[in-house]
């Protein structure tokens, strides 16, 4: 995924913060949103969601590449939990929001007609026979 962040996201982590439903957000446009929510708060669930970065300026993972007008950072995610709009609302709550995010994410910008976020990898098990199995498509170039 693309990110646009306030200052640099470097390095490697995770992020454990519960979710749950956002009611305010919803009755806006009545469009399914979530938040980062304290333990116990009603319909909060855990979730976490660990973050890699993979790309930036020079092609290091150590910082941010310009993008137009905006500083991005490409970032590897991998969820632990599969709450709704998990990863989305992590990176909003983390300053990074995914770029092209029409729910969490600022107003798109030149060249962001799409939500920048792909499954590189999927793994999970045959419904059938039980056994793990993985689907891959290379990331397109956001």
């Amino acid at each position: 995924l693309r990110q646009a962040g306030r200052g640099a996201l470097r390095g490697a982590g995770d992020w454990d913060w519960s979710l749950a439903p956002d009611l305010e957000a919803k009755a806006v446009d009545n469009k399914p949103r979530y938040k980062v929510a304290a333990p116990g708060e009603p319909g909060a669930k855990a979730a976490s969601t660990g973050w890699e970065v993979v790309e930036s300026a020079g092609g290091a993972a150590t910082g941010e590449t310009a993008t137009g007008d905006a500083a991005t950072t490409l970032v590897r995610l991998s969820p632990r939990t599969g709450r709704s709009h998990q990863l989305r609302v992590h990176c909003l709550a983390a300053g990074h929001p995914i770029v092209g995010d029409p729910l969490y994410g600022p107003a798109p910008g030149p060249g962001e007609d799409r939500l920048c976020l792909h499954a590189e990898r999927l793994c999970l098990p045959h419904p059938a026979t039980g056994t793990e199995t993985t689907f891959v498509a290379a990331a397109p170039g956001f």
